[in-house]
């Protein structure tokens, strides 16, 4: 399993789901998302 720093965007919660799911594409895509005002 890969492993991403929290960057605050997501819960550690959230980033252990994506990538066990996944993994960057989904975690990319939600990051993004969640960037959009």
């Amino acid at each position: 399993m890969v492993w991403y720093a929290n960057d605050g965007s997501q819960s550690f919660t959230e980033n252990v789901i994506d990538n066990s799911i996944d993994g960057p594409a989904n975690f990319d895509s939600r990051t993004l998302m969640k960037m959009e005002p």
